[in-house]
């Protein structure tokens, strides 16, 4: 049977009721499922490895070598070589800017508090990255055999978004999953999930007809298993690192904390880089100290207009098993926290020191300064060319305006004007353009797709005609 979307999510329920009736019964579940992958696995090897050594103790036996026996020996071999292959798993280590405890002191002095209140493992090493977020890696440098190395990733616009306290709360949160006051067993499947997931793609991938002959059945049976109980684990594992949150940083931190980065994820990805690469239409060169304008939005209180807007999209959202997170809803209800409206406007106030100040000192306007850099590296050679389009079409245009006012247009011309209308002037300025041509040519489609789209955004129902005539 198929492992649909809906069979998966019915028992993603049926195993949520039972984690939450019996937690301990359904770790013995999870801990069996995932030992049972690598015993299968484990099985073929030592079977294939006994036939092997068992035809080359039968060759000696008999004093004389066979052309079958060798070719059974060369295909046991080759086959235990694959096995061996994708079991050792093979984790490229995470990239980032590697921060020193000489250079960041206060950010290396609260993770050993962090660490040591909650007997999380030693980091091997921190990077700091240009993206909103921060979490932990092991790499395991044996493969299957372990010998963790461990990551602690902060996100540098991150740190800039919240306070000390709050970024505390979201650094306990990342170090809850490898606690060993908490969960121990959590953290193990925690990694397992990765590792296993690589050894299948291994073993995928290895290009064996026989291998596939011998696996692809258990694990079109296994996969889909041990995804569902090991995803509802990892979201208990969620609500658990949240809990050690709030026992190191207390309750509302840890809310205000959720709550702020749902926010200033949103304004980031929507409204900050979009000012930023709407400057393309005027700037041929991309701006240079993008992220020490990042810093300034982020420390003043942002419009009340947009964080009203964004926090409504976040607290409506429901959890859903695209992701092990549970919704910011869920994730307050856990914590005992009742979000009051009239709060908002503590929660977003301006920062006045923040983590990023807080705990990188006088190395902040060097990161700052790196990250800029790169980003305007990156970003410079799309930007000349968006830049040179823009400056194009902008000329295009001015051209078709001119011309309309002496002769008519031809349909292909008319239609690129209304469509440039539309992108420099907006909505209220292009629906002449197109009501003419619909009126030229009724069905003509991609203008009346855009102008039923248009009339229904602003509730006029007529549109849903046009729309029905595209």
């Amino acid at each position: 049977m198929t492992f649909t979307q809906e069979r998966f999510d019915k028992l993603i329920e049926k195993l949520e009721v039972f984690a939450n009736k019996q937690p301990h019964l359904y770790k013995l579940h999870v801990g069996f499922l995932a030992t049972l992958g690598y015993a299968y696995i484990f099985l073929v090897l030592v079977v294939t490895l006994t036939l092997l050594v068992g035809i080359i103790f039968l060759m000696l036996k008999a004093q004389s070598i066979h052309a079958s026996s060798v070719k059974g020996v060369l295909f046991l071999l080759a086959f235990a070589l694959v096995l061996v292959r994708s079991l050792w798993v093979s984790f490229p280590p995470p990239t980032g800017l590697p921060l020193q405890p000489k250079d960041v002191p206060n950010l290396y002095s609260l993770i050993n508090q962090i660490s040591s209140k909650l007997q999380a493992p030693r980091f091997h090493q921190i990077l700091l990255t240009n993206d909103f977020n921060a979490g932990v890696v092991q790499r395991p440098r044996l493969g299957l055999l372990g010998w963790q190395q461990n990551y602690l990733i902060v996100g540098l616009p991150l740190m800039l978004a919240l306070p000390p306290e709050q970024f505390r709360a979201v650094l306990a949160h990342e170090l809850g999953h490898l606690s060993r006051n908490h969960s121990r067993f959590s953290g193990w499947i925690y990694r397992q999930r990765e590792t296993w997931y690589r050894i299948i793609k291994g073993l995928r991938q290895g290009g064996n007809e026989v291998s596939s002959l011998i696996f692809d059945r258990f694990l079109t049976w296994y996969s889909p298993f041990f995804n569902a109980y090991s995803f509802v684990l990892a979201r208990m594992d969620e609500y658990e690192a949240d809990r050690c949150a709030v026992e190191l940083t207390g309750e509302q931190n840890a809310a205000e904390a959720l709550i702020n980065v749902e926010v200033k994820a949103r304004f980031i990805e929507r409204y900050f880089w979009s000012s930023i690469y709407k400057q393309v239409e005027t700037e041929i060169e991309p701006p240079k100290m993008t992220y020490m304008a990042m810093q300034q939005a982020l420390s003043q209180r942002l419009h009340q207009e947009i964080t009203s807007s964004y926090l409504m999209e976040a607290l409506t959202k429901k959890t859903n098993n695209a992701d092990t997170h549970p919704c910011l809803t869920d994730r307050l209800k856990a914590l005992g926290y009742i979000f009051n409206p009239q709060q908002e406007l503590a929660i977003f106030a301006p920062i006045e020191i923040s983590a990023a100040q807080n705990l990188l000192e006088n190395r902040l306007e060097k990161f700052i300064a790196h990250f800029s850099q790169t980003w305007r590296e990156e970003i410079a050679t799309p930007w000349r060319q968006k830049y040179a389009n823009f400056q194009q079409s902008i000329a295009t245009l001015k051209d078709l305006n001119q011309k309309a006012k002496t002769q008519q247009l031809t349909l292909d011309e008319a239609t690129k004007r209304a469509f440039l209308t539309f992108e420099f002037d907006g909505e209220e300025v292009v629906i002449p353009l197109l009501q003419e041509i619909i009126h030229r040519d009724a069905h003509h489609a991609s203008a009346n797709y855009l102008l039923g789209q248009i009339l229904l955004n602003k509730q006029d129902t007529t549109g849903i005609e046009y729309i029905e005539r595209a």
